[in-house]
């Protein structure tokens, strides 16, 4: 088994303090400065692992990646924490950070 699958088949089974995560819960994922680090022959296999994760509840994934290291081929812009819903994969732009989460700023520019 690969590692991604490994992932995978641990993020399906993941304990609770309750005990198992109930069908229909919903589920968040977020990485920063991780996706990027993951080889680009593989990073198909790393999506699917995060995307599984939706299959027992609405997945919501927020992450924190360069641009060249885009989720499902949907580029973010660089310096802006996105997230997408379920159903989607579209990248929505939440605020403007700092690589090293030192600090967030409003998109709409205001302090």
């Amino acid at each position: 088994m690969t590692r991604v699958k490994e992932v995978a088949a641990v993020a399906k089974t993941t304990r609770t303090p309750e005990g198992w995560l109930p069908a229909g819960e919903v589920r968040l994922v977020f990485h920063a400065a991780t996706r990027m680090h993951v080889p680009a022959d593989r990073r198909a296999a790393f999506d699917q692992a995060i995307d599984s994760m939706g299959a027992g509840g609405p997945l919501y994934h927020l992450w924190l990646e360069p641009a060249f290291a885009p989720h499902h081929g949907e580029r973010a812009e660089e310096g802006l924490l996105a997230w997408h819903g379920p159903g989607t994969t579209r990248p929505v732009n939440l605020v403007r950070i700092d690589g090293h989460l030192r600090w967030m700023a409003p998109l709409d520019g205001r302090p």
